[in-house]
C-alpha cells in the first residue's frame, strides 16, 4: 500500500491569506460578548433611571440625605450613556476589524488598554471583584497582537487579490 504519509511535513495547499487566524475569531468573540455586555448594562442603567420605585429604593440603600434622587437619576442616565456609547465603540470597531481594518484592532487595543488602567487602579484600591474583567480583556488584546493576527492585519488587499506564493509555479 506504499509509505504511510509523514504527518509532520506542511501542508502542500496552504490556507488562503484571506483566512481569518483562530486567534483574531477568538479575541473578536470576546469582544463581541463584551460589548454585548456592556450595552445590556447601558439600557438596563437607563431603564432603572426612568423607574421611580427603583430610584426610591437605590435612595433608600444610600441613606445619604445629601444626595437625593434627581441626583441618582443623572447619575444612573450618565453611567447608563457612558456604558452605551463604550459597547458601541468597541462594537464597531470590532466588526471593522474582522473586516481587516487595522485602526480597528489599534482601537480596540486603546480602549482595552485604558479599561485595563481603570481596572488596574480599582484593583489597587482593593474591588477585587474585577478581576475578572481585567483577565478577559487583557486576554483580548494578547490575541489581537499575536504574530498570525498581525501578518493577517499587514498583508495587503490587492484589486486582482493575493499574488501566488513566490515558490508556486501558478
Amino acid at each position: 500500500y506504499g509509505q504511510q504519509p509523514y504527518y509532520g511535513a506542511p501542508h502542500p495547499y496552504p490556507s488562503s491569506p484571506d483566512a481569518r487566524p483562530g486567534a483574531l475569531i477568538g479575541a473578536l468573540v470576546m469582544t463581541w460578548i463584551g460589548s454585548g455586555l456592556l450595552l445590556l448594562i447601558g439600557v438596563v442603567l437607563l431603564a432603572f433611571a426612568t423607574n421611580k420605585d427603583v430610584i426610591d429604593g437605590f435612595a433608600e440603600a444610600l441613606d445619604d440625605p445629601t444626595f437625593g434622587t434627581a441626583d441618582l437619576t443623572v447619575v444612573l442616565r450618565a453611567v447608563g450613556g457612558f456604558f452605551l456609547v463604550w459597547g458601541l465603540l468597541i462594537l464597531v470597531a470590532s466588526i471593522f476589524a474582522w473586516r481587516r481594518a487595522n485602526w480597528a484592532r489599534i482601537m480596540l487595543t486603546v480602549l482595552g488598554a485604558l479599561y485595563l488602567v481603570v481596572g488596574l487602579v480599582t484593583l489597587v484600591l482593593g474591588e477585587v471583584q474585577g478581576i475578572f474583567g481585567i483577565v478577559w480583556v487583557a486576554a483580548v488584546v494578547v490575541l489581537l497582537w499575536l504574530p498570525p493576527v498581525r501578518d493577517w492585519f499587514a498583508a495587503k488587499r490587492l484589486p486582482g487579490g493575493y499574488p501566488p506564493p513566490a515558490n508556486r509555479p501558478w
